[in-house]
């Protein structure tokens, strides 16, 4: 499942349409551009590791140099990234959430209100967080 998530996500990063938004996030501080990428690529793929598998190629060296400019460590700018794909992951495409519901037997209608409360919103709050302490000096 995650190779094919991986192939649909590259085949849409290579699209033309979503190349033109690359310059731009290669231009923002990475603290910002990294985790929006990712977590778009994760929605985009339904899986955590589909955005982060695609987006680290997608921005490519130039986000490391970029890095460089901003004084953010790759260590830092891992961890910010890896929270970040969990946010947006969670919509109804993503496996986890599909086999969640085949073991319960719930449906997206019973569960989808806490279960966004509790994957999207809380996820995407320490997300937030963790870029706004690190902004401020916490690496």
């Amino acid at each position: 499942f995650v190779g094919t998530t991986v192939g649909f996500g590259t085949v849409i990063s290579l699209m033309p349409m979503v190349q033109t938004f690359k310059d731009p996030l290669i231009n923002m501080n990475p603290l910002y551009g990294l985790p929006l990428t990712v977590a778009l690529f994760a929605a985009i793929s339904g899986s955590a590791t589909g955005g982060l598998s695609i987006s680290f190629p997608f921005l490519g060296s130039d986000l490391l140099m970029q890095a460089e400019v901003y004084g953010l460590s790759h260590d830092t700018l891992h961890r910010i990234a890896v929270m970040s794909s969990v946010t947006l992951d969670t919509l109804p495409t993503n496996g986890t959430t599909m086999t969640m519901l085949k073991v319960t037997g719930l449906t997206y209608k019973s569960i989808y209100l806490d279960y966004f409360i509790l994957t999207v919103l809380n996820t995407s709050i320490a997300t937030l967080i963790g870029i706004l302490l690190i902004s401020i000096g916490f690496n």
